[in-house]
């Protein structure tokens, strides 16, 4: 056994001990305790600082669960932690605080001396005025740091002024100052009664003061909360949580306010919180530790109005238990999470209770529950987590769980490996089921590679897939889908690449440096497809000389830099594991300062109405502002929307008085706005209620209601629609809606997966409350799937309703069932003549196909028997030039195109594993056509038309394949940020794509073979190649793009009239589909009532085919557009 050091206490008096080799303790002489963490405080000069405030603040994750080390210098500089062991963001300051100091994630432990230097803290001063430009009296200004409020926001949760905010009051004449700050971006709130305040940002340097005017606007409900314990007593440092009673905008803008405000009571047990939204219910959760717990009755505050509400604490309820494996012995290495049964999707998240963790006794205690119901989730590392629900009333009860039996689950076994081979010890991974179960923050298993790499994570059900994902500091992740695996895998290989950096200094077009901006980055690795942002989406960067040094993930890197009054820059670098690359001086051009104008349809500007999201609708990165863009009308019902780059946005609006408005916008070059006005209109609600078997009403279906575009296609953008969660009757209802069509869907739990029923389409009316009912059991369907003869009983199986007798066939119900040992499955869906299923096995082989069910129309169910071919190909994918295997490769194995669908044809697909291999089952005999892709190498494919010519096994040799290079520029020859997509000309299918700025590199393509080519780009027309062939290992092509032409569409039929919801495609002479790339980024595109579609850039490159179909009744014409000249064509649908 290794030597070290016990510490024991006997009677009260400690004694070090030390273990010799054959592991008994015995004492040592000398010994004395490990020597602790000490943090150095010096000033400018190298000086220490006596008296100067330390805190340790974990950056680690599970920062909630750690502690917050407190510590105070001595005469030579030093604070001494004993209990320090970590990583920690060190934050200081004098006794004056005029001098602070901040070090970020810094390892402290015993024995580690870190040195931290103070500088010269920062000053905000200002001025608040109203509409009248007087300012109003009384108020208070907070002001945030906005990189530490992310980060510590957590670990601060009961803190009445955490550290990373700072409060002044305001003088008589509105005047503030803020003193003692740390350089960084600020946002600033002022919190006053009777007004909303506008949020105004700030950025501080070292030693100097900012300064900045902010505005508040008269509205906006105040409410005061007093919380008291059963005495009547005021209970301060208590928590308030506003939750939304139904979700959705202006609910979620509860949230926001609630991060720009302390919501903490203070000594007297009191806290208000300004400018919260008027005509949205709310409930208050209240939890003081060791005080009580409370979960109100909703309330709403009207416009102008300043409540009170006592909230009385009452004793929480306790969880108790003991904890034990399946043989008895005690577990001390557990954890539980609380989370709430009802309300919408946003309350799902875990609570904050107390938590005792098992003794030597097992014994367990959660306390501060609330009276409500509440599922209990308990985990152990090595065993499956224990799901407990509780129906909780009154008040302090104990409820007493007796045995809590954890029982061991399957493992998988494997490890972490770097890109040139070598383990990564200490990496994070985590595994999530797919085992088709719908639920809300599903908990991952997690475990850590050891110092070889290796790693074991245990707890797991059997007969279920994993997604595993893989992080480690200093390595880019791995996962989100790219990696899944069965329970009781073993030797799983887990490959991070090293992170790469990129860095660079942001300045204005004169050179002078930007010091506050956003860095946003998306990469694109081989064969993964990820987002990676620099420490988070919205994570600001501060530097007085504009720099920044950020890792990455090595790949084709898509960088966004916004920042604010100044505008927008997009760029693409390529890096390489491990490399460190400057980007030198990025230039921000001034984008263009836009503001838009809120009324109501008689004219009246609309106060106080909420920008929710700005957001790109074309191109590769969407949102602005990131979590701190709300913004809000003023009396006159202007808002600024801050500088934008030229291009076109959708602006999304809402107000609790109207319905939630959708507006896009277009910014031209010179800085034209269109429209620059957002008329709110008064809407409709819908009440959705979702029935389960016997018509049962079912709770926590999650409902989503999707906008019908005139345009064509549905609009899964409409943020202000998130998800809604029925409540106890089965019913929700949604928030005010404009006028229109809408699609809604929901989503239920299974016994062992989840079912979506059919969708429902309804018509909005102003005014109107119109019921929409969901039966998520419409129809049974029970049967088993058999290989051969042979039933299977695991893995996963879908079923998508496909047609009947006058439904819809775009508006399928769909079914999803683990099988879990079972042969047998039973899901609730449609009626219909006709299902699609997808049934996917635990290594991941995948089998398609249609099946016929022979029920009568009024039948309410059905048995089938799906019977896949006992077919079986196994393939080694490797590389031609050195035989090496790859992994990742995706094999798919299908009826060639003259048979490719139909009743009772089937195909099968499959992922190479790390050995390149993979096996294909199930799949239909007959002409067959194999494909195998894989970024960064040619297609294969292989068709066989004798079914006696398919082999057993099949080892396929992929080449790197061609690669496609170019520069994309205006007409001018300026650099275009754009993207470049390649199709196969034969098939029509995709194969691969690339983006740059000014240029773009396409790998893996094959060559020999005829290639489309469309490029596309913000502003301008697609330009295109048809029939390139890549005849070498690279070619080179250049594209000019133009601001093409107008072009309106009007479709009518044989007497003239016009043909309304006519679909229309756009087409080049060589008969390539441009539809996409010229107007509204959706598939399909209808004709309006008068038959008319616009088209707001076409390339004149050549003349466009313009194909109309509806109801089966097809026409054409042809135009040539010229660049900058609207053009207008009108096609002619003959009679059917």
């Amino acid at each position: 056994m290794r030597r070290g050091l016990i510490r024991i206490s006997i009677g009260g008096v400690g004694l070090w001990l030390a273990l010799g080799t054959n592991g008994l303790a015995r004492p040592t002489e000398g010994a004395s305790a490990p020597p602790p963490g000490v943090v150095r405080v010096l000033d400018e000069a190298g000086q220490p600082v006596p008296q100067a405030a330390v805190r340790l603040v974990p950056c680690d994750r599970d920062r909630a669960s750690a502690r917050i080390l407190q510590g105070t210098t001595d005469a030579e500089g030093r604070a001494e932690f004993s209990d320090a062991s970590g990583r920690y963001d060190v934050l200081a300051w004098d006794e004056t605080r005029s001098r602070v100091g901040l070090q970020e994630c810094s390892s402290l432990k015993a024995g580690v001396t870190l040195t931290l230097r103070l500088q010269k803290a920062g000053v905000i001063e200002g001025e608040v005025v109203s509409e009248t430009g007087v300012a109003p009296a009384g108020g208070v200004v907070r002001a945030f740091h906005l990189k530490l409020r992310d980060r510590w926001s957590d670990a601060m949760t009961y803190d009445r002024e955490p550290l990373f905010a700072w409060t002044t009051p305001l003088d008589r004449e509105g005047r503030f100052r803020v003193s003692g700050l740390l350089p960084g971006a600020y946002r600033l709130m002022v919190h006053m009664t009777g007004y909303t305040g506008v949020p105004g940002t700030a950025t501080v340097a070292a030693g100097q003061t900012a300064r900045v005017r902010l505005r508040v606007i008269r509205g906006g409900a105040q409410l005061t909360v007093r919380a008291v314990d059963m005495q009547d007593r005021p209970v301060p440092n208590a928590r308030v949580s506003l939750l939304p009673a139904v979700a959705g905008n202006p609910s979620s803008r509860l949230w926001s306010i609630l991060r720009d405000q302390v919501p903490v009571t203070d000594a007297e047990g009191q806290v208000t919180l300004y400018g919260l939204p008027s005509g949205v219910d709310f409930r208050l959760l209240v939890r003081a530790p060791g005080r009580g717990v409370q979960l109100t009755e909703a309330l709403r505050l009207s416009s102008g109005e300043s409540a009170r509400r006592t909230v009385r604490l009452v004793p929480g309820h306790e969880i108790v238990g003991v904890a034990v494996d399946e043989d008895g012995d005690v577990l001390r290495n557990v954890r539980a999470t609380v989370r709430l049964l009802e309300g919408p999707v946003q309350w799902r998240l875990p609570l904050l209770t107390e938590w005792q963790a098992p003794d030597e006794k097992g014994r367990f205690r959660v306390g501060l529950v609330p009276s409500v119901p509440v599922e209990v989730v308990f985990q152990a590392s090595g065993y499956r987590s224990v799901r407990q629900e509780l129906r909780l009333a009154g008040a302090g009860e104990r409820h007493d769980l007796g045995r809590v039996v954890f029982r061991r689950g399957a493992t998988i076994e494997g490890r972490v490996v770097d890109d040139t081979g070598r383990p990564v010890p200490n990496a994070r991974i985590t595994a999530t089921p797919l085992d088709g179960v719908l639920s809300i923050g599903a908990l991952e298993i997690e475990a850590t590679s050891g110092s070889d790499g290796t790693f074991v994570i245990g707890g797991l059900e059997a007969d279920v897939r994993y997604e595993l994902r893989a992080s480690a500091t200093g390595y880019a992740q791995v996962g989100w889908g790219s990696v899944r695996v069965a329970a009781n895998s073993k030797g799983v290989v887990l490959t991070l690449a090293r992170q790469a950096r990129v860095r660079g200094r942001v300045v204005t077009a004169d050179k002078k440096p930007i010091p506050f901006f956003y860095v946003r980055a998306f990469t694109s690795p081989e064969g993964v497809q990820a987002f990676v942002a620099f420490g988070g989406a919205d994570e600001p960067v501060f530097d007085v000389q504009g720099s920044f040094d950020r890792e990455v993930a090595p790949g084709v890197v898509w960088i966004q830099i916004e920042a604010p009054d100044h505008g927008v820059r997009e760029l693409s670098v390529s890096v390489r594991p491990g490399e460190s690359k400057d980007l030198g001086e990025i230039v921000v051009d001034r984008g263009c300062l836009v503001q838009v104008h809120v009324r109501d349809a008689s004219g009246q500007p609309v106060p106080l109405a909420t920008v929710v999201s700005v957001r790109r609708t074309e191109g590769r990165l969407f949102s602005l502002g990131g979590r701190d863009s709300w913004k809000v009308t003023d009396e006159r019902g202007d808002v600024p929307l801050g500088t934008l780059m030229p291009g076109r946005y959708e602006v999304t609006v809402s107000h609790p008085d109207f319905a939630i408005a959708v507006q896009r916008i277009e910014v031209s070059p010179a800085c034209e706005v269109q429209p620059t006005e957002i008329v709110l209109k008064p809407g409709g609600r819908l009440r959705v209620c979702v029935l389960g078997e016997q018509e049962a009403p079912v709770a926590g279906a999650l409902v989503r209601v999707l906008w019908q575009n005139p345009e064509g296609g549905l609009d899964y953008s409409l943020q202000a629609i998130p998800l809604l969660t029925t409540d106890a009757s089965g019913c929700v209802t949604t928030p005010l809606l404009a006028e229109g069509a809408y699609r809604v869907t929901a989503a239920t739990e299974a016994e062992r997966g989840f079912q979506r029923p059919a969708p429902v389409q309804v018509e909005v009316r102003a005014g109107e409350l119109r019921d929409v009912l969901l039966r998520a059991c419409a129809f049974r369907l029970t049967g088993r799937i058999l290989y051969g003869t042979t039933p299977l009983t695991t893995g996963t199986l879908n079923i998508v309703a496909r047609s009947r007798s006058g439904q819809s066939p775009g508006a399928p119900s769909w079914a999803r069932v683990s099988l879990k040992g079972d042969p047998t499955f039973q899901v609730c869906t449609q009626p219909a003549d006709r299902y699609r299923f997808f049934y996917e096995s635990l290594d991941g082989t995948q089998v398609n196909g249609e099946i016929q069910v022979g029920a009568p129309a009024e039948a309410s169910e059905a048995s089938v028997e799906i019977r896949l071919p006992p077919t079986r190909m196994d393939v080694q994918v490797v590389r031609a030039d050195t035989g090496a295997p790859l992994e990742g490769a995706g094999v798919s194995i299908r009826p060639s195109a003259a048979s490719a669908s139909g009743v009772g044809l089937f195909w099968a697909a499959c992922s190479t594993r790390p050995d390149g291999t993979c096996s294909l089952i199930g799949f239909s005999t007959g002409p067959t056509t194999l494909t195998v892709v894989r970024p960064g190498y040619a297609r294969f494919e292989q068709t066989w038309d004798d079914p006696q010519g398919i082999p057993p096994t099949l080892r396929v040799e992929l080449t790197t394949g061609g690669t496609l290079r170019g520069k994309i520029l205006d007409m001018q020859g300026r650099p275009v940020q754009g993207e470049v997509q390649v199709y196969d000309a034969r098939q029509g299918s995709y194969l691969q794509s690339g983006a740059g700025m000014g240029e773009y590199t396409v790998y893996g393509l094959p060559m020999g073979v005829p290639l489309n080519v469309v490029t596309s780009a913000d502003g301008y027309a697609p330009s295109f190649v048809e029939g390139l062939t890549v005849a070498q290992e690279t070619a080179f092509v250049d594209f000019r793009l133009s601001l093409g032409a107008p072009l309106r569409v009007q479709v009518i039929d044989a007497q003239g009239r016009p043909v309304a919801g006519a679909r229309v495609t756009l087409r080049s002479p060589g008969g390539l589909d441009l539809t996409y790339f010229c107007g509204p980024r959706v598939q399909t595109v209808l004709t309006d009532e008068q038959g008319f579609l616009e088209f707001r850039r076409v390339p004149t490159q050549g003349g466009i085919i313009v194909e109309a179909q509806k109801e089966g009744r097809r026409g054409q014409a042809s135009v040539a557009p010229v660049e900058g000249v609207p053009a207008e064509v009108r096609v002619i649908l003959p009679e059917k």
